[in-house]
C-alpha cells in the first residue's frame, strides 16, 4: 500500500459499504438523495426496472466475431457500487458542475495527484490527471461494462464539462472524448494525451521485458520480440512497441506507455497499463 497502484472495483464497493455504515442508509438511496434529486438527474438510475420505464432508451450491444450483437443490461448486485448507473450525457452534464462550487473541498482531493502513472499521468481519489496538456489539466474517468463503454471528465480552467456515453462494449470512448476536447481547445483533433520521449534501446536489453501478463480480473498482455521489433499482443491485436526510457514501453502509433516493475535481480515482475496492474505469469 502506498507504493504501487491498481485500479480496482472492489475498493469501490468497500467505500459504499463505508457509506453504509456511517449514514445508515441504502447506498443506492443516499446517492440519488444527495446527488441525483438535487442536480435534477431525471433520467439517471442504478435500477433496471427504473430504466424501463424511461422513453427513448438505447440497446447496449456487445461484440461476436467482431459483430454486434444486442445484449440485455447487466444486473451487478453490490458491483453497481462501482459503475451500475444508468444515466444520460446531459444528466452528466449537471453532475460536472459539482466540480465548480467552490463550498465542496473534496473536489481538490478526487482531482490531486495522488500516484504518478507515468510520465504525465497521475491518479488521485477517483480520477485520472494530466496537469499540463497544452497548458491545462485534463480530469477524467472511463470505463466500460457488456454493451456499454464511456469517458467522463472536466476542465477546470475552462469551465469545461464532457462526456462520451456508447452502446457497445470496447469502443474507444476515451479517444471521442479527447477528440472533441481537443476542437474545443483548438487542438489537431488527433493530439494525443501524452508524447513519451524516445530512447535508444540495445535488442540485447529487450529480452528483460518479454513474457506473459495478467490481470486479477483476467486481461493479457503478451510482450515478444520478433524481427528486432519488441511487440505487444492486447485482446487479441498486435502492437509494435518503442522505448521511452529503461523501464518503459510506448505503444505506437497511440503512444500509451507501458510501465514495468523490476525486483532486486532487475527481473520484470508485473507492468502497469493504463490503470492496470499486470503480474507476469511466465
Amino acid at each position: 500500500p502506498g507504493e504501487y497502484f491498481c485500479y480496482n472495483n472492489d475498493m469501490f464497493l468497500l467505500l459504499g459499504a463505508i457509506i453504509e455504515k456511517v449514514t445508515g442508509d441504502n447506498y443506492k438511496d443516499y446517492i440519488k438523495n444527495e446527488v441525483f434529486v438535487p442536480l435534477d438527474m431525471s433520467r439517471t438510475t442504478f435500477h433496471l426496472e427504473e430504466l424501463e420505464k424511461f422513453s427513448n432508451v438505447t440497446t447496449p450491444y456487445i461484440l461476436e466475431d467482431g459483430q454486434p450483437v444486442a445484449c440485455k443490461w447487466p444486473i451487478l448486485g453490490n458491483y453497481a457500487v462501482g459503475g451500475g448507473i444508468r444515466s444520460t450525457v446531459l444528466d452528466l452534464l449537471k453532475y460536472g458542475s459539482l466540480y465548480f462550487k467552490k463550498e465542496h473541498q473534496f473536489i481538490k482531493e478526487m482531482t490531486n495527484t495522488v500516484y504518478k502513472l507515468n510520465g504525465t499521468s497521475f491518479y488521485g481519489y477517483g480520477f485520472l490527471t494530466i496537469p499540463n496538456y497544452e497548458g491545462i489539466t485534463i480530469v477524467e474517468h472511463g470505463g466500460s461494462q457488456p454493451g456499454v463503454s464511456s469517458n467522463f471528465g472536466i476542465i477546470q480552467e475552462k469551465g469545461i464539462v464532457a462526456a462520451v456515453l456508447t452502446n457497445i462494449e470496447g469502443a474507444s470512448a476515451d479517444a471521442i472524448w479527447l477528440a472533441a476536447i481537443n476542437t474545443f481547445l483548438g487542438l489537431p483533433i488527433n493530439s494525443k494525451r501524452s508524447i513519451e520521449p524516445h530512447f535508444e534501446m540495445k535488442t540485447e536489453q529487450y529480452r528483460k521485458f518479454i513474457g506473459s501478463f495478467k490481470t486479477g480480473e483476467g486481461s493479457t498482455v503478451e510482450i515478444a520480440t520478433s524481427d528486432k521489433i519488441l511487440t505487444a499482443t492486447i485482446e487479441g491485436e498486435i502492437y509494435t512497441l518503442r522505448a521511452s526510457n529503461s523501464e518503459t514501453l510506448v505503444i505506437l502509433p497511440t503512444e500509451r506507455p507501458i510501465r514495468f516493475f523490476f525486483n532486486e535481480y532487475n527481473e520484470v515482475w508485473a507492468l502497469l497499463m493504463g490503470l492496470r496492474m499486470f503480474v507476469k505469469t511466465n
